[in-house]
């Protein structure tokens, strides 16, 4: 996904959060403007504070960036990534 995004001369800032019951999710920060993190935050967040919001950002090992194609409509890159991988977890 980071790097379609790319392609399109967009910036693309990946993050990533342990969501409850959920597990681990993924999310990209998309800009015109390369991602500066914020100096203050809404008043009242009880779960992210200045000083844990960079974590969000920190990937380990396991989780880094590789090397993928652009996805686009004629490849569905996306589709057969997601599905070789699930088939990889479920012991298929």
């Amino acid at each position: 996904m980071v790097t379609s995004i790319e392609w399109v001369w967009l910036t693309a800032t990946p993050n990533h959060a342990q969501v409850p019951s959920f597990g681990e999710w993924g999310f990209v920060v998309i800009s015109r403007r390369p991602y500066r993190r914020p100096t203050a935050l809404p008043e009242g967040l009880r779960f992210l504070d200045l000083v844990s919001l960079p974590a969000l950002f920190d990937f380990p090992l396991d989780m880094a960036r590789v090397p993928a194609a652009v996805n686009r409509l004629s490849n569905q890159v996306m589709v057969t990534t997601y599905e070789a991988e699930r088939g990889r977890v479920a012991g298929r």
